[in-house]
């Protein structure tokens, strides 16, 4: 939470130890025995400093960062996190996270899962999946010698293993907006850009020598690992990159065969930097019936947004005009020039409105942020003269199939910045949000910190850079 910028924070530990269903197998006997899905918090006697006792989940929630509450869910995570070896050998990691995600959402995990929320799913193993499908349970029979050696079943027996589409129409699911998905894996992949990075960037993984699944000459009661560390050994996960090449750029792979997971966290931090700029905004934008072109039942924000080019071609004048600091006809604003002295071209992307529904007396129209009100975004220009542009989404309000939790900037089709350009949002007036308001009390609103910001002993404080 003092990387990404967050108000509300929850983290669970779920074990892929999910019991055999009845058989005998090391450690586990029945699901009972198993951990089944059910978030883990009690703390690992060997861990020195943890607590007693901890809840179900995990949880962080700050106006700003507050340090020590971090540190202190760190070393939380640690203690209930480290959950060690000993278990049932038949790892399903996949039908562990969709079991307390899905199954055990409204019982014993009953409010971890949040509907508005960002979802990080991270898997951290060193085995191949092997989530047994229904009806398969005999798999795990040791008394069953047809079926050969315990570590080599789910090898010789695939369709006994539940089809990874199963799980990636669970995971898909858990979120109406596919962008508050994020998943990510640091399994048993050699280190090397071809099985390392997302999943759209990963395609010929599953090709890699190391990646095909074959049994062990020196060792003919195990697999061929894919991968050695000075720690231990780890094998093809196969099924987990085949999830990742499905889920794409929202999906992280990076091998657990290192002693350095700091590249892997900093990698699905910068992803989540990437989920929360998309998905939301920090300030709520300040909004008004569309009283200067006498359409009140339409709703516009009172902004402008510019967009800095990669570099310096001209803007698309069909559809986003240069930018013109004093208003139209004023002449068009000099390029942006970054810290590597190159220079930016400077683009106005045109805001569109949205229509309130129902709004039966346009004299006396209802209030934007009226929640009574559906929000039906327009697809030209508030005066009609582009194609289309930027749009916003207050906090609550509807377009009648999702309310927007958090207020929202949103482009219409083929309006969006472009990749590796600058976006700079320009407002008359906002609203300041409680979390960035570092004022006087007499005037909350008089310093307003950004958004990489916090308050320094508000009210009357200063803002700072959050610490990395």
């Amino acid at each position: 939470p003092d990387h990404v910028p967050v108000r509300d924070l929850h983290i669970g530990v779920v074990s892929t130890d999910m019991g055999t269903g009845g058989y005998s197998v090391e450690t586990c006997s029945d699901p009972i025995d198993g951990d089944n899905g059910e978030l883990q918090h009690s703390p690992n006697p060997s861990i020195g400093g943890c607590e007693s006792a901890y809840p179900t989940y995990l949880s962080y929630e700050s106006e700003e960062p507050n340090i020590p509450a971090i540190d202190l869910m760190a070393t939380g995570f640690g203690c209930i996190a480290t959950l060690g070896i000993d278990g049932c050998g038949f790892e399903q990691q996949l039908k562990a996270s969709a079991k307390a995600l899905i199954d055990h959402r409204d019982g014993v995990n009953a409010g971890f899962l949040r509907p508005d929320s960002i979802l990080t799913i991270l898997f951290v193993s060193d085995e191949e999946d092997c989530s047994v499908a229904p009806g398969n349970e005999g798999i795990f029979d040791t008394l069953d010698s047809s079926l050969g050696h315990l570590n080599l079943r789910c090898f010789h027996h695939p369709y006994m293993v539940e089809p990874i589409e199963t799980y990636i129409a669970a995971f898909q699911s858990l979120r109406a907006d596919p962008e508050k998905l994020v998943l990510a894996f640091i399994v048993g992949v050699p280190q090397t850009e071809v099985c390392e990075g997302f999943g759209d960037e990963i395609s010929t993984c599953l090709d890699h020598p190391d990646m095909v699944e074959s049994v062990d000459p020196v060792s003919m009661t195990r697999l061929t690992p894919s991968c050695v560390t000075s720690t231990g050994e780890a094998y093809p996960p196969r099924r987990f990159i085949q999830i990742a090449q499905q889920f794409g750029d929202s999906a992280l792979v990076q091998s657990i065969c290192t002693d350095d997971f700091r590249p892997a966290i900093n990698g699905l931090t910068n992803k989540l930097h990437e989920v929360v700029d998309s998905v939301a905004i920090v300030r709520e934008l300040a909004t008004d019936n569309d009283w200067e072109h006498e359409l009140p039942c339409r709703c516009v924000a009172e902004c402008r947004i510019i967009e800095a080019l990669s570099d310096l071609r001209g803007c698309e004048t069909v559809s986003k005009p240069c930018y013109e600091p004093a208003g139209p006809g004023t002449g068009c604003s000099d390029p942006e020039v970054d810290p590597d002295g190159l220079q930016h071209t400077l683009c106005e992307i045109p805001r569109v409105a949205t229509t309130m529904t129902p709004c039966p007396d346009p004299a006396n129209p209802p209030a934007c942020n009226d929640p009574t009100v559906t929000h039906t975004v327009e697809t030209t220009s508030v005066d009609g003269a582009w194609p289309g542009g930027w749009y916003y989404y207050g906090r609550n309000w509807t377009d009648g199939t999702i309310i927007y939790a958090e207020p929202q900037i949103l482009f219409t089709d083929g309006m969006e910045p472009e990749e590796g350009s600058n976006v700079y949002i320009q407002c008359e007036s906002f609203i300041c949000p409680e979390n960035r308001q570092c004022g006087p009390a007499s005037n909350p609103e008089a310093v307003c910190c950004n958004f990489d910001e916090f308050c320094r002993n508000p009210p009357a404080g200063v803002c700072e850079v959050r610490p990395d």
